[in-house]
């Protein structure tokens, strides 16, 4: 998942000059996104065949997630990994969470991975704030991987 998301830094580090820059940098994202949970999902120890039967669906994935624990450095019991929908991202001024990213493909938003790669240009959250959420993901996976339990 990480080398992903630094793709998709890279990309927007070199402009994003054309629509298809836009829906590069964003399948990129969520491809980085969906690597990220599924790899926290069968460290914790879900069954791959769990994993697998949730296919590329974000949100559902998250929920999957949700019902892991994680140990926190300032808490002495672990608590619920649902903590890193409140993971914020800032771009351009504005605050967003994690979990709102995901959720948005739900909401109405781009149906990945289809949307992203016959369909118009993504109509959730713009490419940078997904790149920048798919880093606070891999981070966020990086510093609870030795923990992570369902």
């Amino acid at each position: 998942g990480r080398a992903f998301a630094e793709i998709a830094l890279n990309t927007i580090a070199t402009g994003l000059s054309a629509v298809e820059d836009h829906q590069v940098v964003a399948y990129i994202s969520r491809v980085s996104m969906e690597l990220s949970i599924k790899a926290l999902l069968e460290k914790a120890g879900v069954p791959r065949k769990t994993v697998r039967a949730l296919s590329h669906d974000l949100p559902d994935l998250l929920r999957e997630l949700d019902k892991c624990k994680v140990k926190m450095a300032d808490i002495p019991i672990p608590v619920s990994a649902m903590r890193v929908r409140g993971k914020e991202i800032l771009w351009n001024g504005a605050l967003v969470t994690l979990g709102n990213v995901i959720d948005a493909e739900h909401a109405g938003a781009s149906n990945f991975p289809d949307q992203y790669r016959y369909g118009p240009p993504p109509t959730d959250y713009q490419a940078e704030v997904l790149a920048h959420a798919a880093v606070a993901l891999c981070t966020w996976a990086e510093e609870h991987w030795d923990s992570i339990a369902c």
